[in-house]
């Protein structure tokens, strides 16, 4: 493995804001469960975030919904099916952190503001960590020894 200038392994100094995507959608907390079951449609997710304009409710599950849905539950509010003690990261957590938790968490890895817990700056999935590797193979392909 190459080594940045510091001699440490570049894999050492990756943290979750290099992996992290600023792009993402959530549930509005307010949503019933049959709105929620529309925003998940299209979707093969199996995991959602939940909130309003960055701030950060929790995370649901497509089966959560889809139970609550069968279950005549179509007017109750998504934020009653959150996941208690969902995994997240701050954006300076490692790599070795955030693979750790992903693995723990059903395939969204919220990334929040160490200032505010409340405060999503990201997330990661593992299709952003297949995302990230390739961009860092690339760069240090090209002769590149920091991948920031």
């Amino acid at each position: 493995m190459r080594n940045q200038p510091s001699g440490r392994p570049l894999a050492d100094a990756w943290r979750a804001r290099d992996i992290m995507s600023r792009e993402f959608r959530s549930i509005s907390p307010d949503s019933s469960v049959e709105i929620a079951s529309r925003f998940i449609s299209d979707s093969k997710d199996p995991c959602f975030l939940v909130g309003n304009n960055r701030t950060y409710s929790g995370l649901v599950t497509r089966d959560r919904i889809e139970q609550a849905l069968q279950s005549g539950m179509g007017e109750t509010s998504v934020a009653s099916l959150l996941i208690s003690d969902a995994a997240h990261v701050h954006p300076d957590h490692s790599v070795e952190l955030v693979l750790k938790r992903l693995a723990e968490d059903p395939g969204l890895l919220p990334v929040l503001s160490r200032m505010d817990v409340h405060l999503l700056e990201g997330v990661i999935t593992p299709q952003t960590l297949i995302d990230f590797l390739q961009r860092a193979v690339q760069g240090t392909s090209m002769g590149q020894t920091e991948f920031t």
